[in-house]
């Protein structure tokens, strides 16, 4: 429990890697404690390790975790490398195991002691808002973790429930500054394509859609592009439409 509480306080203090380090010592007297390895995954993701996140949560799940925090952050991390088949099993699965979504936060309470502003909670929390079509509340917990660690995926989370509510030039504002941060994050060209389309700017959304050909994650979203000005991927049917 001590070294447990080690790593979240460096983890917090903006430390990452000295939180991976002191995992990896938990880890090795308890490898059986699902909490141990979503623990080190989330440092993982914090520095956008996403192979060593995704590695360390996919044992957390074998080991049947009680909360649905390594669910939701392997589906996070297959919407990033766009495996969006994948990101939508990995929700599933986190409501059928988990289906209350503040347990997971009281998890956080009991390991610190306090409601910090936790930039991966936030990064779990938006997204289950997004998903959940809770727009609003979703950019309010996403500019939160953004105030604290803007991570490329709670833009993503923010432009998609601006993009619901219709609010096509922030959405636009929130996928260039996850792109900044992240070039290739591939589904960020496809969706700001979208919502440069749905303002009348066919040029910029042609500009997008040639960068994502250039991108690793390509052939991955080709076959969701109905033409060369947008995709059949849209804010809107994210969580529904298969290619």
């Amino acid at each position: 429990m001590a070294l447990n509480l080690q790593a979240s306080s460096l983890g917090l203090a903006g430390d990452p890697a000295g939180a991976i380090s002191t995992m990896g010592k938990v880890i090795e007297l308890n490898p059986d404690d699902w909490w141990n390895h979503n623990l080190r995954g989330s440092y993982y993701f914090l520095i956008g390790d996403l192979s060593s996140a995704r590695a360390d949560f996919a044992s957390a799940i074998a080991l049947e975790p009680t909360a649905n925090f390594p669910y939701i952050y392997s589906s996070l991390i297959a919407i990033h490398e766009g495996h969006l088949e994948d990101a939508k099993k990995f929700l599933l699965l986190g409501i059928q195991k988990s289906p209350d979504p503040t347990y997971g936060e009281r998890i956080i309470y009991a390991f610190t002691g306090t409601k910090v502003n936790y930039p991966q909670l936030d990064a779990l929390s938006a997204y289950g808002k997004l998903t959940l079509g809770q727009y609003a509340e979703a950019i309010a917990v996403a500019d939160q973790g953004i105030q604290v660690l803007p991570l490329p995926d709670l833009y993503f989370i923010k432009g998609t429930a601006q993009c619901n509510l219709k609010q096509y030039k922030e959405a636009e504002d929130s996928y260039t500054k996850g792109l900044e941060l992240d070039p290739e994050y591939g589904l960020l060209y496809l969706l700001r394509a979208d919502v440069r389309t749905k303002q009348g700017n066919l040029t910029g959304a042609q500009s997008d859609i040639n960068t994502l050909q250039s991108t690793k994650q390509f052939t991955l979203f080709a076959p969701y592009l109905q033409d060369p000005q947008a995709g059949s991927l849209t804010c809107e049917s994210l969580f529904t439409t298969s290619p």
